[in-house]
């Protein structure tokens, strides 16, 4: 924004002063809308957002640094620093907050279990390290592992889940199927009756 009052004030602006803010507007509105497409569908990490708001945070320290290098210099720091030293906090402010998952949906049509699984609710970087596993694995290393100690499973992994995909698609495919004519060859080949569906 303060390159294009700079620009129309008639002062040189390199093009790059004016694209870079437009794209990064840009990008901050995609990240908000899958921020909240997310919690809509009860996705509680991403990712995505994750991943973004790493390299941000990481090609924007660049500039951090160049940013105080010149404040130190002689005379004033402008505008433009200013700004920047409030936008790269709020940067790495979101990489943490990405860094931890949203807690669960208070209303949910999945069934409540005993033993929930904790990669339903783990981050994204418990994801990436296997963390959510951990505590299993040194439960297993101390003593030998037995039905009680396993969680539930996902619910994307139960036959309730899966069997009612399977039979949607089947019925789907079945109808299809049976609603086309059936045609008989009489065809002498080998004796046999051929059919086919058109």
């Amino acid at each position: 924004m303060v390159s294009a009052i700079q620009h129309f004030q008639g002062d040189k602006v390199y093009p790059v002063a004016l694209w870079t803010p437009a794209v990064q507007t840009v990008t901050f509105m995609l990240a908000a809308v899958i921020l909240m497409w997310d919690r809509v569908r009860g996705i509680h990490t991403s990712g995505g957002l994750f991943l973004f708001w790493f390299v941000l945070s990481i090609t924007g320290a660049f500039q951090f640094r160049t940013e105080l290098r010149q404040a130190g210099g002689p005379g004033e720091p402008n505008f433009k620093f200013y700004l920047y030293m409030i936008y790269y906090p709020i940067v790495i402010l979101m990489l943490i907050l990405n860094a931890f998952a949203d807690p669960p949906p208070r209303v949910s049509d999945r069934p409540k279990t005993e033993k929930p699984n904790p990669s339903e609710t783990a981050s994204f970087l418990s994801w990436c390290f296997f963390a959510w596993f951990e505590p299993l694995i040194w439960r297993g290393f101390r003593k030998p592992l037995t039905l009680d100690d396993l969680w539930n499973l996902r619910y994307h992994d139960t036959s309730a889940y899966v069997v009612a995909k399977f039979e949607k698609r089947w019925n789907k495919i079945m109808k299809k199927n049976f609603e086309s004519p059936v045609s008989v060859n009489y065809a002498k080949t080998n004796g046999t009756v051929t059919s086919a569906r058109s």
